[in-house]
């Protein structure tokens, strides 16, 4: 354990292969795959978790499950396989909720496109007591979920507070999107512009390009006679 401590992966894990075959256990089992997980191994951590999921007793070891389930999580993430990754997180919350892994599980669902399971996830953090980087996060997720039902107005303002706090290019880039869906051409220029301060992209430079063509080829058919 002092191995693992000091984040001698190599080593901590020889002594758990060691451990393991003398007096076995779920401890034992959870740092293995912890140590393999550190050195890269994720499909034999992920093995690991698995059997240890299998084998334990939610009546007498949920608090442990608990912390399998969340650690599969992170490892099929890992492994880009985000319907994993949810299936492992909502076992986890049913063995007890906690604000901090239903956002992870939310921001899953979103990209696996589970609006509406995103949705009941967030809602799940409504009273919870964030640092301000969790609270734009949840903003953030929130917009996304606002997008998706195109209630463009009321995504703008919760994308917005989260930018306010924690400003990215990627929520800067989002906002000028939408604002390009509002038709407000000037306040998208303003957004691609600001994204591309805070992080230059061709991208940015590109919408930013074709708003302004939008412009010019509306304002011809505006002048053109009838």
């Amino acid at each position: 354990y002092a191995l693992f401590g000091q984040s001698r992966w190599e080593e901590a894990l020889v002594q758990f292969e060691t451990l393991a075959a003398r007096e076995p256990s779920a401890d034992v089992a959870l740092h293995r795959s912890r140590s393999l997980k550190a050195l890269g191994r994720h499909d034999e951590s992920a093995r690991i978790l698995d059997q240890l999921a299998a084998t334990l007793d939610p009546a007498t070891g949920g608090a442990l499950l608990r912390s399998v389930h969340v650690e599969l999580g992170h490892l099929y993430l890992a492994q880009k396989r985000p319907v994993r990754a949810i299936q492992a997180w909502e076992r986890a919350l049913a063995i007890e909720p906690g604000a901090d892994l239903a956002l992870r599980l939310a921001a899953a669902q979103l990209e696996a496109g589970r609006v509406d399971a995103a949705e009941r996830s967030l809602a799940l953090t409504e009273h919870a007591a964030f640092k301000p980087r969790e609270y734009a996060l949840r903003d953030d997720l929130r917009a996304r979920v606002l997008a998706e039902r195109q209630q463009w107005a009321q995504a703008r303002e919760t994308l917005a507070r989260a930018q306010s706090v924690e400003p990215s290019a990627d929520r800067a880039y989002r906002l000028g999107r939408i604002a390009q869906e509002l038709r407000q051409p000037e306040m998208a220029v303003e957004q691609y512009r600001a994204a591309d301060a805070l992080k230059p992209d061709p991208l940015f430079a590109e919408s930013m390009g074709y708003v302004r063509s939008e412009e010019r080829r509306v304002g011809k058919e505006c002048r053109m006679p009838c």
